[in-house]
């Protein structure tokens, strides 16, 4: 049991540091004046994707 547990502490450490690089890499884009492709999307945009 503790070899399954030390095994999933690193996985979840592993998946935990790309999100922090990623977010980190985010920022750093927006910072040099490169938005986002999701920063044209409104809320009104979001409604109608999910309107029946």
């Amino acid at each position: 049991m503790r070899l399954r547990v030390r095994k999933a502490t690193q996985d979840l450490e592993r998946v935990f540091v790309a999100i922090q690089r990623k977010v980190e890499e985010e920022k750093e884009r927006r910072q040099d004046g490169v938005d986002s492709p999701f920063a044209e999307i409104t809320d009104e945009d979001i409604d109608s994707l999910f309107r029946e």
